[in-house]
């Protein structure tokens, strides 16, 4: 067994490598340390950065009221005054919005320069001469921006009522944003009864659109960026000659609010009547807007199904708690919906009888117990309009 046997290790020669060997680890960790540090920091702090961009998406919350008159002497739904306008900014402000302008608005959709988490604007339509005369001077006093949008003509049906050019050039001078509210502010999904091809619509609504800026411009000596859809009516034609006739952001009256994922040519507002209260204001402002992956009909579209199978597959659906979903139609009543398992979408079979544009509003709960709506819009024809061009059946 003599050869088997292991010789009594060195113990001195062993604790002197151990000790060199500790030496060279202890210097490798000092450089190595740092180093791993600084990695891990670096990769947290990427990962937090990417997932703030993905959240940038969906913050802020953007409210836009759209009012029309303060005090205005005649009995109108349209009408607050000034008591509750003062009011309304007042319950804003104190729920953390910061009113902003459209410039500002502007500027996030399109250089991505930050708004606060919680931005109000305010908005007139129509270009009534108490806007000059009440709206303005309380608005100036508490230096919160606005915007005005007037038509291209004398206000058609409020010529006792409307602000002078005269007016509309001073309250631009001193920071107003003023847009358009189209030329003679009709429905542009209904064109008058002598547009009868395509042809003809396009250049109808190159007046109600492209000349109305122009107009509106030469009128106040200012570019004219902003468009208002007067009724928030319009369909694909529409919203494709608004998108190039040199706008920055358009407007509906939808009721919902907006985020990162809004379209600027299809921005929402909600209009302010005579009975909105302080609360009901700041209900409305608060709500989170939902997003859809798919809608029927498509938004902006045009069907002569008189008996559609309204459906829409929720973005991001595993937010929202899918029993407190419902679905309005104008004109209808709210509705739980069926889920459809196989196309995981909501569905709800409709019957529609007036020629009209129909807004299809959900509204849900988010698992955070927050109230949210969305909606889109869509127009119903007995028959295919001779004016509008078959290739803009598909929405934007």
């Amino acid at each position: 067994f003599k050869d088997y046997i292991i010789p009594k290790p060195n113990m001195t020669e062993r604790t002197a490598k151990f000790k060199k060997l500790s030496h060279y680890l202890g210097k490798t960790l000092l450089v190595l340390l740092p180093v791993c540090v600084f990695s891990i920091i670096l990769f947290f702090g990427l990962s937090s950065k990417k997932e703030a961009a993905t959240l940038n998406t969906t913050e802020p919350l953007i409210t836009i009221l759209c009012y029309h008159h303060v005090d205005f002497p005649r009995p109108t739904p349209y009408s607050v005054s000034s008591a509750q306008l003062n009011s309304h900014i007042d319950a804003l402000e104190k729920a953390g919005f910061s009113f902003i302008s459209l410039k500002q608005l502007e500027d996030f959709y399109y250089k991505g320069t930050m708004v606060p988490s919680r931005s109000a604007v305010i908005t007139f339509d129509d270009g009534n001469l108490n806007v000059y005369t009440a709206a303005y001077p309380l608005l100036q006093k508490r230096k919160i921006p606005f915007a005005l949008f007037v038509y291209g003509i004398t206000n058609l049906g409020h010529k006792k009522y409307c602000a002078t050019w005269a007016e509309v050039r001073e309250m631009a001078d001193n920071g107003v944003i003023i847009g358009s509210h189209a030329y003679t502010h009709p429905y542009l999904t209904i064109p008058p009864a002598e547009v009868k091809t395509p042809a003809q619509y396009d250049k109808w609504l190159d007046r109600e659109v492209v000349f109305s800026k122009q107009w509106i411009e030469q009128k106040i000596g200012r570019t004219v960026d902003y468009f208002a859809v007067p009724f928030g009516a319009f369909d694909s034609k529409a919203y494709d000659k608004i998108k190039k006739s040199g706008y920055k952001l358009s407007f509906n009256v939808h009721g919902m609010n907006n985020n990162g994922l809004s379209d600027p040519f299809n921005l929402n507002r909600f209009v302010v009547m005579w009975y909105d209260s302080p609360r009901s204001i700041l209900a409305q402002a608060l709500r989170r807007p939902i997003y859809f992956d798919m809608t029927y009909p498509n938004d902006l579209s045009r069907s002569i199904d008189a008996h559609p199978k309204v459906r829409f597959k929720l973005k991001n659906e595993a937010q929202y708690i899918k029993k407190s979903i419902q679905l309005r139609v104008s004109s209808f009543k709210w509705e739980p919906l069926y889920h459809n398992r196989d196309t995981d979408t909501f569905e709800e079979q409709l019957q529609l009888t007036k020629q009209h544009f129909y807004i299809a509003s959900v509204k849900a709960k988010d698992i955070s117990g927050n109230d949210c709506l969305g909606n889109w819009l869509f127009l119903y024809n007995k028959q295919w309009p001779s004016f509008f061009p078959t290739e803009n059946i598909k929405a934007k």
